[in-house]
């Protein structure tokens, strides 16, 4: 679950990768204080009390400076992306993403990152990575970064159509949630939702609820269309049914 590199001679004989496993009672203190939240920890190691630094994912050994990581087995589809050259993007693998998206849900500001062979610190109030060798920064997105053309809501005409729900035309009503759209959303696979139903998918997703398919943005569009379509539905459907 957490590793800790040594960079001289004598372990690189017995561990060709220089990564080696904490102990397991070590290990589960670290994870602890990490999803806690805590920028680190003091915990027992080869009978020294030896402090793990978080925002650095650093060890004082010795009076050495040793690069940790976590390396927690993908639990989450979820990936998060850093910006390369020429407005591309591409995905961490499994293991940043998981220690990124953790260490943002526990509250963190700053956490440091090993890949081999470079060393970064994400920052997550401005969503950047910063190569701690060569100095250069990038964007990153997480799964939850998205954007939107509308934070609004003029839906009051629209609430309290439960008893409509039910026999709703199908193009009316969201993929996720089966009522009535109250305020229908566009989103990258060209498929309209309840806004808060998609803002609680991508919260976990960056793949389309109904096709499975990577979204190739996180963009999120009020589709007037449609919320003009059910307005008018709701009215005709109110008119039909009211008592003579």
């Amino acid at each position: 679950m957490w590793q800790v590199r040594y960079d001289d001679p004598l372990h690189q004989m017995h561990s060709p990768t220089m990564w080696e496993h904490l102990p397991h009672d070590v290990a589960q203190h670290l994870e602890t204080a990490f999803k806690d939240g805590s920028p680190g920890v003091f915990a027992a190691t080869h009978q020294q009390q030896i402090y793990y630094d978080f925002t650095d994912m650093t060890s004082n050994f010795n009076a050495k400076a040793l690069k940790i990581r976590r390396s927690v087995p993908q639990t989450t589809t979820r990936r998060v992306q850093f910006e390369r050259d020429h407005a591309e993007w591409a995905d961490y693998d499994a293991f940043a993403s998981n220690t990124i998206l953790d260490a943002r849900d526990a509250g963190f500001t700053v956490i440091g990152l090993h890949i081999d062979p470079y060393s970064y610190v994400i920052c997550f109030n401005s969503n950047t990575q910063t190569n701690l060798d060569t100095g250069r920064v990038r964007q990153i997105r997480t799964p939850t970064t998205y954007t939107t053309t509308d934070d609004t809501d003029d839906t009051d005409d629209l609430d309290d159509t439960d008893d409509l729900d039910a026999e709703a035309p199908h193009e009316y009503k969201c993929p996720i949630t089966h009522a009535l759209l109250r305020r229908p959303t566009l989103i990258a696979d060209g498929h309209t939702y309840e806004r808060s139903a998609i803002q609680q998918w991508l919260r976990s997703h960056d793949t389309s609820p109904l096709t499975g398919q990577r979204l190739t943005h996180l963009h999120l569009t009020d589709n007037i269309m449609a919320k003009q379509l059910v307005r008018t539905y709701i009215q005709h459907a109110r008119n039909t049914t009211a008592p003579m």
